[in-house]
């Protein structure tokens, strides 16, 4: 935030209030607190002005949080509120929370208060985003019914005998009749296909039926049927004609086609649920990526350890290479969740997709042909080459098994110009020029159900065994990441055809060269090592010190720092965890910075949502690594890292 955040604090403990003020002052939260001790000093603040967030005592004399909460509900029902105490049982915590309470905090822990209070303030925000958002489209929504309305939704006329006595164009056109054809006709059973029990209007459970004994019926979801036998969603209104005398002359019906608006809801509401499920797999990974990079780490140690022994050496390869299994399948669930930093640069598509396919030709059974249609002259987009290739495998694997080894696939390599009335049926789409990989199979198919769920990390059609349900969730994730859009169509028995949009750019492609990796060792340098997690610092430590560095370690940013402020000049290298809970990494490096703006640093990352390269050579970072943590990998970035140091 720009301005100082404003904090309104009840508390009648003095020593308490200065207490949470040093907490946000260690933790260099610029912020302007107003204290207040009771209920008169608390509702006359809340009445004065409005705070970012406020915090309250649950116990107070003549007074509790419970009663501030509710007061200031009443007034705001988005301000973060905080309760804050040292009394606050599990129970009345519970019961506060459902009383509308932001989070409780302890007051033996405050080093959650402020990660609780940014949480809290970044939420409320993101309600208020959705709010706008939500206003933005209940907006547009009512302006799409007025221009319908104006343009002709479908209107007809019933008389006392549920005959049609007047159908407008549109209504003609949406029910696929002349308006002569029904003029006359029963409309209920032409429209409806049910019975009517004796009654022009339908059968008493029909809306149209129960808007006789009242004023109106509206129904949002119904099913009408055209002349062809086919069948669309539809919401309308029915009004009764009652003459002077009250007694019933007939009804008019105004109905629209709902069909598009049942596919946004539902695009909508996928794309709620994958993000949901892409942030709790981003932070499942990320933890497991530290348990993953104890297994990695010693085990290599401990193949160095024994270098003659042949047996234990095989057996710690077998841990290796599960290790790496898990390590890639990690990987996935990053890029799902799209917390997995990829280097995005124009390339063509063109020639990655002729890769993917000649490797895959070698691996598929000859009973599956592939047709290849690839345009030679797309843009270039922005993207990441290996991600795209990702993608081709995974497409044509699910293909593959949709066709039971025996089918037809086509990839089509393409361009489309998406227009104003295009972009609106998908969600991810905006109007532009698109470069289009499409894959077609004719395999079994699959109907709305499973269609919905592709895209879910673990759902998977294939036994067990087959498969790990995550190919179509990457591609899901990686689409996201490359601001472009999927598109999926499929029946029972009909095939399949994903159709994958990415945004074209004219800016001329790149090669990427992979220089062969090396197993380097220092000579002596002095590595500053700080990590929360005490196993992933003591592995570092060995897995250096193995390469002939002298390491230091710690497992509290604050305290590494007030190592490094007592002998800036006693290291040669800084490598450092991103996410701590004392100090950030990206923190800890910039006040690193400020005494040696020559160190060179080193930032280490389970997930790279908040850091990309870019922002980390800005701060002044020489490496972004990427855990798990190998010996090669640590190795050869302290190497990278210390050259440049010395080139400057």
């Amino acid at each position: 935030m720009n301005n100082p955040l404003r904090v309104l604090h009840l508390e009648d403990s003095r020593r308490d209030a200065e207490l949470i003020q040093s907490t946000f002052e260690s933790e260099g939260l610029d912020c302007q607190v107003v204290h207040v001790k009771n209920r008169e000093q608390f509702e006359a603040a809340v009445l004065q002005q409005r705070f970012d967030v406020i915090l309250s005592d649950y116990s107070l004399p003549h007074y509790n949080g419970f009663s501030a909460l509710d007061f200031v509900r009443a007034r705001d029902a988005d301000v973060p509120f905080i309760l804050v105490s040292g009394t606050l049982g599990e129970e009345l915590a519970v019961q506060g929370l459902k009383s509308g309470a932001t989070d409780y905090i302890l007051k033996e822990r405050l080093n959650r208060l402020v990660p609780a209070v940014q949480r809290a303030l970044q939420e409320a925000v993101d309600r208020a985003e959705r709010k706008r958002a939500e206003e933005r489209l209940e907006a547009m929504r009512r302006q799409y019914e007025l221009i319908l309305h104006s343009a002709g939704e479908g209107i007809y006329g019933l008389d006392s005998y549920g005959r049609a006595t007047f159908v407008n164009p549109a209504a003609a056109n949406m029910l696929g009749y002349a308006v002569e054809e029904l003029i006359g006709q029963p409309m209920h059973s032409l429209i409806h296909h049910t019975k009517t029990d004796g009654s022009p209007f339908g059968a008493e459970d029909c809306p149209i039926h129960g808007a006789l004994e009242s004023t109106m019926c509206r129904v949002d979801n119904e099913v009408f049927w055209r002349k062809d036998g086919k069948s669309f969603p539809v919401e309308y209104l029915g009004t009764p004609i009652l003459n002077e005398q009250g007694e019933l002359m007939g009804a008019v019906v105004m109905f629209r086609d709902i069909t598009e608006r049942r596919q946004l809801e539902q695009q909508v509401r996928q794309a709620q649920k994958m993000e949901a499920i892409g942030q709790l797999a981003g932070g499942i990974a990320h933890d497991f990526n530290n348990i993953l990079g104890c297994i990695v780490g010693y085990a290599e140690l401990a193949m160095m350890d024994v270098p003659n022994q042949a047996d234990v050496q095989e057996h710690l390869q077998e841990v290796l290479n599960a290790s790496q299994r898990a390590k890639e399948l990690v990987l996935q669930i990053l890029t799902f969740s799209r917390r997995q930093e990829k280097q995005r640069k124009p390339i063509k598509l063109e020639p990655v997709i002729k890769e993917a396919l000649k490797l895959l030709h070698a691996s598929l059974p000859s009973t599956i042909k592939i047709r290849a249609d690839i345009q030679s002259n797309a843009p270039t987009v922005l993207a990441d080459a290996t991600q795209v290739h990702q993608i081709v495998m995974n497409l044509v694997t699910n293909a593959a098994h949709a066709m039971n080894g025996q089918g037809l696939l086509t990839v089509r390599l393409s361009t489309m110009d998406v227009d104003t009335e295009a972009a609106r049926t998908h969600p991810d789409l905006r109007t532009g020029r698109y470069v289009v990989l499409s894959a077609t199979d004719t395999g079994c198919g699959m109907d709305q159900a499973t269609a919905q769920r592709i895209f879910e990390p673990f759902f998977t059609t294939k036994g067990p065994g087959e498969g790990t349900g995550l190919g179509l969730a990457v591609v899901h994730g990686i689409m996201k990441g490359h601001e472009g859009a999927i598109t999926v169509s499929s029946e029972p028995g009909k095939g399949t055809t994903f159709q994958l949009l990415f945004p074209a750019n004219e800016s001329v492609a790149t090669v990427n060269l992979h220089q062969p990796e090396s197993i380097p060792s220092g000579h002596g340098e002095r590595v500053l090592f700080v990590d929360d997690e005490f196993h992933l610092a003591a592995l570092g430590k060995k897995m250096l010190e193995r390469a002939g560095y002298r390491v230091t370690i710690h497992t509290n940013a604050l305290e590494a720092l007030a190592a490094f402020r007592a002998d800036p000049t006693g290291y040669d290298l800084l490598i450092s965890d991103l996410t701590m809970p004392s100090l950030t990494g990206d923190d800890l490096a910039g006040q690193i910075l400020r005494l040696r703006p020559d160190l060179p640093i080193i930032l280490a990352t389970g997930c790279s949502g908040s850091m990309n390269s870019a922002r980390a050579q800005a701060l002044g970072i020489s490496e972004l690594l990427v855990k798990p943590l190998t010996a090669q990998s640590l190795t050869q970035s302290v190497v990278r890292a210390l050259g440049r140091s010395m080139d400057k």
